[in-house]
């Protein structure tokens, strides 16, 4: 095919696997594929090309803040300043995100037969392409105007961020969310047709993995671990729990003070936390299986965090492991297809009664009939396909 494709993101593609294997399924499927972002870091940058490597993708950067020169510190301060004003009451797009005219003059010099938008900024930029008579589908990975608590929300442009998510729905191309629960709150709300699902899922990774010790080893992870995450319920809930030994692993970037937080906050010796560094997307499944549990800790506000269904349940099923979820609308979605394999609790006290109903042979049997399933409903290959047939339809 000789069609163009330019996704327009905003983040490192190895901190959003979403836009990576977006553009690799369409560039496999023949669609000439460029990738335009914002980056800020050089090792992730490189992370970034090697995840690139040999395949026929472009990468282009509208903002490039991993050099301290003139054109970084414009763009901070652009973006400081839209913030400050956006907080004065006087909403607008710097305050979305970083350059906002440099992302669409690079989109526009792209000359795309369709245009993918991933984020808030690249929204309000696919909004502006579809008045200029482009094709444009939207990605919504968040709901962006509910995806804040309210005491942040005064740095962000609200209103703008709902308005321009009214207009995508209503004229583009076609509009894609994470989860059902999603995708119809949207709809109720602005009055449109439901969009499309696509799954923050993962291709099937299966590997046997039997540990001889009685200590039950639980996952969370996430690209930071901070307050606001759950966490806190979780070691609670530990403290309670007397008849099994529970080992907590947290895989993320954490700040020291928030460590001895959540070391004091566990009392119960018998117990333990470890802390575990980022490790690359590619590396993630085959460390997942060491594991006996996953922990999906999403908090029921903002509505976009209920809604949404994340990449690390997703994770864990694909190498199906067991999963205790908090009791989201996005994460009861799953609960008809995994009966077993997710375990949800709404408070403290029904985490610990489930922490102490923990078996580790019956949680190691549970592997097989979660991957049947994930297998059948939700790999990534049945997503990769489900996305090529809509920019299928798109150009037909």
């Amino acid at each position: 095919m000789d069609k163009r494709i330019c996704i327009i993101s905003h983040q490192h593609l190895c901190r959003n696997p979403r836009v990576l294997k977006e553009s690799l399924a369409l560039s496999k499927n023949g669609y000439k594929v460029t990738i335009l972002t914002s980056i800020y870091n050089s090792d992730l940058l490189k992370e970034d090309q090697n995840l690139l490597a040999n395949h026929n993708i472009i990468y282009l950067t509208y903002n490039n803040l991993i050099n301290s020169n003139f054109k970084s510190y414009k763009s901070r301060i652009c973006n400081k300043l839209g913030r400050l004003i956006n907080k004065l009451g006087v909403e607008n797009r710097w305050a979305i995100g970083y350059l906002p005219n440099k992302c669409l003059t690079m989109a526009l010099q792209q000359i795309a037969d369709l245009y993918i938008c991933h984020q808030e900024l690249p929204t309000y930029v696919g909004v502006i392409l579809l008045k200029l008579g482009k094709k444009v589908a939207f990605d919504f990975e968040d709901w962006y105007s509910e995806d804040l608590l309210p005491s942040a929300r005064k740095y962000r442009s609200q209103k703008l961020l709902s308005k321009i998510e009214e207009f995508a729905l209503h004229h583009a191309s076609v509009c894609y969310t994470t989860s059902l629960p999603m995708a119809n709150a949207m709809a109720e709300k602005y009055n449109t047709e439901k969009p499309g699902i696509i799954y923050n899922s993962f291709k099937i990774l299966y590997k046997d993995h039997v540990s001889s010790s009685t200590i039950i080893r639980l996952i969370w992870l996430s690209q930071t671990v901070g307050p606001g995450r759950g966490l806190e319920k979780i070691i609670k809930a530990m403290n309670y729990t007397k008849n099994v030994q529970l080992e907590l692993n947290l895989r993320g970037a954490i700040s020291d003070d928030y460590k001895e937080i959540l070391k004091a906050e566990l009392i119960n010796s018998q117990h333990s936390i470890n802390f575990l560094p980022l490790i690359q997307n590619n590396d993630l499944q085959k460390n997942l299986v060491k594991y006996d549990l996953g922990l999906a800790t999403e908090l029921n506000t903002p509505a976009s965090r209920d809604l949404t269904l994340t990449n690390k349940i997703f994770h864990y099923l694909s190498v199906g492991l067991p999963v205790i979820a908090s009791a989201t609308k996005g994460q009861l979605s799953l609960k008809e297809d995994f009966p077993d394999g997710i375990q949800y609790y709404y408070n403290t006290a029904e985490l610990s009664e489930i922490f102490s109903s923990l078996d580790k042979n019956s949680l190691q049997n549970e592997r097989v009939k979660i991957l049947r399933t994930y297998r059948e409903k939700y790999d990534w290959s049945l997503m990769e396909k489900e996305l090529q047939s809509i920019v299928k339809q798109i150009f037909s």
